[in-house]
């Protein structure tokens, strides 16, 4: 998929997961840049900072990972975990199809917010 991204000459790359834990309380959501990568860092805030907002869970925080998809996309790029399917609650939340929705808009929203700055 990173090729592709890479050929068609995409502006932005977004990588959507949902999260895992040994620990069933685990909750939240959280956003990845590839170190170093400035436009990367405003692109995973801009989105973090929405899924916050709209999803109302709890912020566990723009980080930084050196995972496949950001190091190797020639262009911005942010991996999304948007919720924990180890936690009883938030896999609910996973499988709703308005939740998708919710999420889903989440994520356009930062993106529109990251590229108006």
């Amino acid at each position: 998929i990173v090729d592709q991204a890479n050929d068609s000459d995409a502006a932005l790359f977004i990588s959507l997961h949902a999260n895992a834990a040994a620990n069933t309380d685990a909750t939240g959501c959280e956003t990845y840049c590839f170190p170093g990568s400035e436009e990367g860092q405003a692109l995973a805030a801009a989105i973090q900072t929405s899924l916050v907002n709209q999803l109302q869970l709890p912020d566990r925080g723009v980080k930084e990972a050196s995972f496949y998809v950001l190091r190797n996309t020639s262009m911005p790029a942010a991996l999304c975990e948007l919720a924990f399917l180890s936690n009883p609650q938030e896999a609910k939340l996973l499988n709703d199809p308005n939740w998708q929705s919710k999420a889903a808009a989440a994520i356009a929203d930062g993106v529109l917010d990251y590229l108006q700055k």
